[in-house]
């Protein structure tokens, strides 16, 4: 994560902060990031789990499996703000 912060007249202008992962390499996701060890019950049935989660080639891979129950989620361990993100 990095930190930009914009002086003009000697106001604070806002901070623009930038969050980036460009999953590379092969394996576990790094400090960033946490991974969810739940389980949500009924209705859902969700066992979530870090065996669910990988990434390889530039690609994050989040695995489920509707007949053992078993799920994925990541989140970044930071709040950045609510949006949507591509």
């Amino acid at each position: 994560a990095a930190a930009a912060l914009i002086w003009r007249s000697g106001v604070q202008a806002q901070t623009t902060q930038v969050f980036f992962d460009d999953f590379s390499g092969r394996g576990k996701l790094d400090s960033a990031w946490d991974i969810a060890y739940w389980v949500n019950g009924h209705p859902f049935g969700c066992t979530f789990s870090d065996l669910n989660v990988s990434k390889n080639k530039g690609m994050l891979s989040l695995s489920f499996s509707g007949d053992s129950g078993k799920c994925a989620e990541v989140r970044t361990k930071r709040f950045w703000q609510y949006g949507s993100y591509i």
